[in-house]
């Protein structure tokens, strides 16, 4: 029987759970799967519980003979969308609990303790509290100082919250399922942590995560969020956009969109990939004529929300070039074909383009950066106020005997 972490992602099409471990600062997956929960949750809202918490307690027990192995999951690290994200600092200070002085563990529960404390305006609840970095008399440390002497601890923190009813309905249905929810992440934060991992990548940028139904735009400094914005477009609404434009099925929409996306090549043939009847008169479409109903989409709907969201995140802080900062696109919308070719164009003023994705066996999709990055997370020792709880999501794992 070997202990893993488990981390569980609900999505608006599918439940994902990976379990694994962090070997030599690499993420290592032991095993990953899907559930569909198509219509379920919308736009980052859950709408069908029941439903939802039975198929979560499906991955409670899990019998995999194309593995030989069983898993049974009793803890998770669960990732709950950004949307109403709002980021504060914190500033708190605790004195030493010991006689001689030394740092010890209850130390760093205490000073946490100390911000989770704090009254939360907005109706809000703290998701998590990440330390910037921790303060004695005599030195300034980024991981928990135990074990070191001073009288007295301070601790610099970012304190994540969200509206108390999505945070709410995320626990309730993982729990509800058998599963205790033993840390729980906002997704720009486990972005940041995969993020952390690629040397290339800048450490000031604008993170952009571009999902199903809804994407979000993150300010992240010095590798640590500040600030994060959501809105409700995504690559469902391209599907919709299509099919309405070019008058055909929602599913032959989503096939065309994954197929073909921007078309980028010059043809001497243009072939027909789709035909509708509007106004009793057959209409072939080529894909040329696809990748224009795509640009419009973007140009009059995603690319203009995107602005508005980007003004927004930027009004409250002041820095030189704050606008041209690198831009870091992640997201399985972010994988359409031609959108790098778009994406340069709409922000050739920015310094530098980047797509975020895991390179990790069994999770090498965009769509999975965000889970890669919580199972990272959840590796460290933090300080976090979900670690003055608990330290690991136990797996148990049981090999099957063979014949």
């Amino acid at each position: 029987m070997e202990k893993r972490i488990a981390v569980i992602e609900i999505s608006n099409r599918e439940v994902r759970l990976i379990i694994g471990d962090v070997v030599n600062d690499k993420p290592v997956l032991l095993y990953q799967t899907t559930r569909p929960i198509a219509g379920l949750v919308s736009r980052g809202e859950i709408v069908d519980k029941d439903t939802l918490t039975q198929i979560i307690a499906s991955l409670a027990n899990i019998v995999d003979p194309n593995v030989r192995m069983k898993l049974r999951v009793t803890d998770a690290t669960i990732i709950i969308p950004a949307g109403g994200l709002s980021v504060y600092q914190a500033d708190k200070t605790t004195t030493v609990v010991s006689q001689t002085s030394i740092i010890e563990p209850l130390d760093i529960i205490n000073v946490i303790n100390q911000v989770s404390k704090e009254p939360i305006p907005g109706g809000n609840e703290i998701v998590d509290i990440v330390p910037d970095y921790f303060v004695t008399e005599t030195k300034k440390f980024r991981e928990p100082p135990i074990g070191e002497k001073s009288n007295a601890l301070k601790l610099k923190a970012k304190v994540y919250t969200l509206p108390r009813r999505i945070i709410d309905s995320y626990r309730t249905v993982v729990s509800n399922a058998g599963i205790r929810p033993k840390r729980m992440f906002v997704t720009p934060y486990g972005l940041i942590e995969l993020a952390k991992q690629a040397n290339e990548f800048p450490k000031d940028y604008f993170l952009v995560d571009m999902g199903g139904e809804c994407s979000s735009i993150s300010l992240v400094g010095n590798q640590s969020l500040f600030a994060s914005i959501s809105f409700t477009l995504g690559g469902e609404d391209l599907i919709n956009y299509v099919s309405q434009e070019m008058q055909i099925t929602y599913d032959m929409a989503h096939e065309l969109v994954e197929l073909y996306g921007i078309n980028e090549r010059e043809l001497s043939f243009k072939p027909v990939i789709a035909r509708a009847i509007i106004n009793d008169v057959e209409v072939k479409y080529t894909p040329d004529d696809l990748s224009k109903i795509i640009i419009d989409f973007f140009a009059e709907s995603y690319f203009k929300q995107f602005d508005v969201v980007m003004s927004q995140l930027t009004e409250n802080y002041s820095r030189e070039n704050l606008s041209t900062l690198p831009i870091v696109f992640t997201g399985g919308f972010s994988k359409l074909h031609g959108f790098d070719k778009l994406a340069k164009e709409k922000f050739a003023d920015n310094q530098s383009i980047h797509y975020l994705e895991p390179n990790t066996i069994g999770a090498r999709s965009r769509s999975y950066a965000a889970i890669v990055g919580a199972l990272i997370a959840s590796s460290k020792y933090k300080g976090t106020l979900s670690d003055s709880r608990a330290r690991v999501a136990p797996v148990e794992r049981v090999e099957e005997k063979q014949d």
